[in-house]
């Protein structure tokens, strides 16, 4: 057999060469491929492409795995495809390669790694043919943004366990649903329980004047039941509460409620004392020694009554205002208020008129039978400065214990002596021209006696004031209220701070003797007296020489000094001269010393 070589061409780039025999080439000079006639074909001498050239050509014509480079990249066939223009749908990338795009790449070969970088923090996808699909997988998957708490500037919801290998146990939570607090809870034990609490908030509301949100301790016993609190400071005062009292290894601490006790700067705060009367109409300016009723509210009338009923444990006495004549509708100059004026040297230890002027807390308890808004006044002597605070009576008839701090005053005249030192005003009705414009916030330069909103607690003959346990302390501490009775100072005590101001009866005599009808009574005051006093006869009383017995009619000089007592007094009859004479019993009234502020 003889063996030739024949070399055809053809010029139509659609067609390859015409019929070649079985091993014959024939060259496409329009599309630049080679040809050869195919012996297995099913056709003999049907031209079966050679070999495609190694760079796309829109002349060329592709069978099914071609590889051609396209726009520096490699690509297979995977359908029969030109002549045309390169259709990426009908190649695939061949081989592994990475792509970065923001969309999925269409023609990638398995194994193709795709960056995905339209996701933030970007996603690696790698193309997996399983045999059945292809399909772009997530190469190393990651949960979203979202799942993660960012380093710098971000917010978590819901509550945070951490759990450590002794199974110790922290959990962070923000409690909602109108809970009202958030804290930090530590377990322990082999099967973790509650073991200690802090919290933020202790299920109380915020509310104006700082209120709210105090911080609280809390322990828990074995089996996680709640103990107690043995600590909690208040957000409005910063004041730190124990639940008992410190103690520190080896000592004891001293209980802070007789300090407080004799630091209250306020005299009968317990309403214990009332040496002048138990009842007195409106018309009497003292109540229970010296507190005050400041009534300039016509046509009200009110009753002033010392109660033995406690409004709060510990307190049996409060003093109780009821009207009896009511004023529904107040002109703008009236008002209603109970108030005491504070000696200077009382208050002096504050410092005000100073820079360093500090703060003053004060507390008390009211059962106002109306509830609403009611105020308190802090002011000096002549009126140039005061400060207006509000509280709420929230339930009628019922005790709550208020606290309210006082900034200290750093300008005006505020007198250190035997003076009015400060005066406070608890205001039970107010009209507008002693209403302050504005409470809680500054010291105005004027005189009110109130703050916006006051109510009317002279409305009604159903009205009725009360209140006891009133402490003025100096800084910014007071108890809570179920122990507020221990910083009331005892009855004995507090007797001889009011018989500073006023007392009744006739003193320990040091002598006496007559000219005429005149008697000269004489002796030393229980206590020194803020000021020489007034003294004044009430009612009837008798006195005996040893011989004759006869009455006080009148007592017409005063020389009585701080210290000493001393006092002519007309008789009703002519007693022996130079005798000394007694008080004896049969006489209803009584000698009043008073030097009240």
């Amino acid at each position: 057999m003889t063996s030739q070589y024949r070399h055809r061409r053809t010029s139509n780039p659609a067609t390859p060469a015409p019929t070649l025999e079985p091993g014959e080439i024939a060259v496409n000079t329009a599309n630049r491929q080679l040809h050869l006639g195919d012996a297995a074909s099913a056709t003999l001498g049907t031209p079966k492409a050679l070999l495609a050239i190694r760079f796309f050509d829109t002349a060329a014509i592709y069978a099914i795995g071609d590889l051609v480079i396209q726009a520096g990249k490699g690509y297979r066939a995977i359908v029969a495809n030109g002549p045309g223009a390169f259709n990426i749908t009908q190649w695939e990338l061949s081989g592994a390669q990475l792509i970065i795009s923001t969309t999925p790449p269409v023609a990638a070969g398995d194994g193709t790694l795709w960056w995905n970088n339209s996701e933030g923090v970007g996603k690696l996808y790698v193309r997996y043919n399983d045999g059945n699909s292809v399909q772009w997988v997530e190469a190393a998957p990651q949960p979203a943004v979202n799942q993660f708490v960012q380093k710098a500037g971000d917010t978590m919801t819901g509550n945070l366990i951490i759990r450590t290998a002794d199974s110790s146990m922290l959990a962070m939570f923000k409690a909602g649903g109108g809970a009202n607090y958030t804290g930090i809870q530590g377990y322990g034990g082999a099967t973790p329980a509650l073991r200690w609490q802090t919290l933020w908030g202790n299920g109380v509301a915020e509310s104006t004047g700082d209120n709210g949100s105090n911080f609280e301790i809390s322990r828990f016993s074995d089996a996680g039941a709640y103990l107690d609190s043995p600590i909690e400071i208040r957000r409005s005062t910063g004041i730190i509460d124990f639940a008992k009292k410190p103690t520190v290894a080896g000592q004891v601490w001293a209980a802070p409620f007789d300090a407080l006790a004799y630091s209250g700067m306020q005299v009968n705060g317990s309403f214990d004392v009332s040496q002048e009367r138990g009842a007195s109409p409106s018309n009497a300016l003292y109540h229970c020694d010296v507190w005050t009723l400041g009534l300039n509210a016509a046509p009200a009338a009110i009753t002033g009554t010392q109660t033995n009923f406690a409004l709060v444990y510990g307190l049996p006495w409060h003093l109780s205002f009821t009207v009896t004549t009511a004023n529904a509708a107040l002109t703008a100059g009236q008002y209603a208020y109970l108030g005491q004026n504070i000696e200077g040297s009382r208050v002096a230890r504050l410092g005000w008129g100073t820079p360093g002027a500090m703060p003053l807390t004060l507390a008390f308890t009211t059962a106002h039978h109306r509830t609403g808004t009611y105020s308190i006044r802090i002011g000096n002597f002549d009126g140039t400065r005061s400060y207006v605070a509000t509280y709420t009576q929230n339930v009628a008839d019922v005790g709550e214990y208020k606290v309210i701090t006082v900034p200290g005053c750093t300008d005006g005249t505020w007198q250190t002596d035997n003076r009015i030192g400060i005066s406070l005003v608890l205001a039970m009705a107010c009209g507008t021209n002693y209403t302050a414009p504005s409470a809680n916030s500054i010291w105005h330069n004027a005189n009110y006696v109130a703050a916006p909103g006051q109510i009317n607690a002279v409305a009604a003959t159903s009205d009725a004031f009360r209140i006891t346990g009133v402490v003025l302390l100096p800084g910014i501490e007071a108890p809570p209220a179920a122990r507020s009775a221990l910083i009331m100072r005892p009855y004995d005590q507090e007797l001889l701070a009011c018989k500073r101001y006023y007392y009744k009866g006739i003193p320990a005599f040091k002598g006496i003797w007559q000219v005429s009808n005149i008697s000269r009574l004489s002796g030393i005051h229980p206590v020194s007296m803020r000021v020489a006093p007034a003294v004044s006869l009430v009612g009837t009383v008798n006195v005996f020489d040893g011989a004759v017995g006869t009455t006080i009619t009148s007592l017409p000089n005063n020389f009585s000094t701080t210290d000493i007592f001393e006092v002519n007094a007309n008789t009703a009859a002519v007693m022996t001269e130079g005798r000394m004479v007694s008080i004896y019993q049969g006489g209803s009234g009584y000698i009043a010393v008073d030097a009240r502020l």
